[in-house]
């Protein structure tokens, strides 16, 4: 086994997130495959296989990232720095490699998954930007199970899992994700208690998603500050799905 010796710096940490139906948690993933770039590429080939219907158009919007991964490889994620527009087609295909941020290091043939939009006309998933902090936690709810053949310890069983991201940031100008998803769904009542979908990303590639709600929503205000937003993303039920950044074999 090697020795870990590096740290995994955070600063291209991002999230992403798309509206639900109403009372639907569905969605549609749509594989995009690359041949692979040598380390310190700035653009990456990419083509979209698994799209269905055929004549579906989708966009990756600039600022969203993708985990890309294969069989015994750690994965690689890929910022990407301007929007990537697939075009009808079967498969959908790209003609010009996207402009990505510097990779750094050797992104091998692989694939990764995007989500496609879940509501026609929405946008599909939409990056927020800002970000500084994004604390992730578990809380249990445990049922203390101490019985008269548990000695003098005690026992307990865990019934629920709170899973959470802390989110804070500063709030940046036209940012389409926070305009209209979370302070929609904040302060427009008819989209109160309505769910997104949402996809954090990790720069070692790392991946948490699955359906969840936006909760504790404040923005803090001081003349000596710029405009900073914070909330709470709870992931609902079972739909939480962590993908693991590298493969022990």
């Amino acid at each position: 086994m090697t020795r870990p010796t590096k740290s995994i710096i955070l600063q291209n940490y991002t999230l992403e997130m798309m509206m639900l139906p109403l009372n639907s948690r569905a969605i549609s993933k749509v594989t995009i495959s690359t041949t692979g770039a040598s380390e310190n590429a700035e653009t990456l080939p990419l083509t979209a296989t698994g799209v269905n219907p055929a004549d579906t158009s989708f966009t990756i919007k600039a600022g969203t990232s993708l985990s890309f991964g294969a069989s015994n490889q750690r994965r690689h994620q890929v910022l990407f720095v301007q929007d990537v527009v697939f075009v009808d087609g079967s498969p959908d295909t790209i003609t010009t490699s996207p402009k990505i941020a510097r990779l750094m290091r050797d992104l091998p043939a692989s694939s990764a998954e995007f989500i496609l939009p879940a509501i026609a006309g929405s946008g599909g998933m939409t990056p927020l930007f800002g970000i500084q902090g994004f604390d992730l936690q578990s809380q249990e709810t445990t049922v203390d199970t101490t019985n008269t053949q548990s000695g003098s310890g005690m026992e307990s069983t865990m019934v629920r899992f709170d899973r959470t991201i802390a989110i804070t940031g500063v709030t940046m100008q036209g940012d389409r994700a926070l305009e209209t998803i979370v302070k929609r769904i904040v302060f427009d009542t008819a989209y109160t208690n309505r769910e997104i979908y949402a996809v954090a990303t990790y720069p070692n590639g790392e991946k948490y998603e699955g359906a969840a709600k936006i909760m504790g929503y404040s923005s803090p205000g001081n003349q000596n500050e710029v405009a900073k937003y914070q909330f709470n993303l709870q992931f609902q039920g079972d739909t939480l799905l962590r993908t693991q950044a590298y493969n022990f074999v």
